[in-house]
């Protein structure tokens, strides 16, 4: 998990953990990777953005300090 600070008390985390066994029991679960498995693998995963405030501002701003562009 990374955690973003923001002015005036804003606070966003942006986490992958949703997406591997650290969140899913693996009995239960079955196909979720490790927590190792995932950062090391090259499958497209979607990241979770939760917040305090506008997550969709600091989406704005997170997109474009990564270069991010959207493909048709």
């Amino acid at each position: 998990m990374y955690v973003f600070e923001g002015n005036c008390g804003s606070a966003f985390r942006l986490h992958d953990y949703e997406e591997t066994t650290l969140y899913w029991d693996e009995s239960k679960y079955p196909g979720y990777p490790s927590g190792m498995e995932f950062w090391s693998s090259n499958e497209t995963y979607k990241f979770r953005v939760g917040g305090s405030h506008n997550c969709l501002s600091f989406l704005t701003w997170l997109k474009k300090e990564l270069g991010y562009q959207e493909f048709a």
